[in-house]
């Protein structure tokens, strides 16, 4: 594209800017108007990549689950309702990696602008974005290491029986070593308690016996005999 291009004026031929390329600074000149009102540029990328972690979270996993709930209750057809299982498969890697690649490629320009964007291709025109990545990336590299996979995820299971296997017993004697605690420190309590009430029985039995009502009786007698010879 010419930046200049001769206008015949009939005189003498001046050089003016060709309109194409006025028209696309006009443009840009407007995008650094919008740019100006915000307080440095960083402002507002900050802004948009705010925004677009908040759209990431609506359009990659709320509305998707939304339209997956719509075709599993709706009675979907097997093969859309297949797709929507690669679909969470492509997710689930993503969600995954997604924190380191955070980590390493936050300063790339428009980086949280094209997470949104690639989500939105998964489940855009019928999830053919989701089959597509599946076949062409997702099936094949998970084939290439589905069998070690498989043989740690074994070995994990079998190191994790290991230990609760191991430690069940240790587990079921430190309970039980608290349940022998509890219950002899009940029976201790009930046999002060018992010899408590047995020491006082008897105290109890000569206060209701007729010698002591007796003796209380004369010590009245005592009492206010005294009182008449003041």
């Amino acid at each position: 594209m010419l930046l200049l291009r001769k206008a015949d004026t009939g005189k003498n031929p001046t050089c003016v800017l060709n309109p194409h390329v006025v028209g696309v600074s006009a443009v840009y000149s407007s995008i650094l108007n919008k740019l100006k009102r915000c307080e440095t540029v960083k402002d507002a990328a900050m802004i948009g990549d705010a925004g677009c972690r908040v759209l990431l979270q609506v359009l990659g996993y709320v509305y998707p689950a939304y339209l997956c709930f719509k075709d599993v209750e709706g009675g979907g057809k097997p093969d859309k309702l297949k797709l929507w299982c690669k679909y969470w498969v492509i997710i689930a890697a993503f969600t995954a990696v997604q924190p380191i690649a955070d980590m390493f490629l936050f300063f790339i320009p428009f980086y949280y602008s094209l997470k949104l964007a690639f989500a939105c291709y998964l489940w855009a025109n019928d999830l053919e974005g989701t089959k597509y990545v599946y076949e062409k990336y997702a099936k094949p590299y998970i084939h290439l290491y589905e069998p070690t996979v498989d043989s740690k995820i074994s070995h994990f299971k079998q190191i994790v029986s290991d230990v609760v296997t191991s430690n069940a017993s240790r587990v079921v004697r430190y309970v039980q070593g608290l349940l022998l605690k509890s219950l002899s420190q009940n029976m201790d309590g009930q046999g002060l308690r018992a010899e408590t009430q047995g020491q006082a029985a008897p105290a109890a039995g000569y206060a209701n016996s007729d010698s002591f009502k007796s003796a209380s009786s004369g010590s009245s007698f005592l009492r206010s005999f005294s009182v008449k010879d003041e």
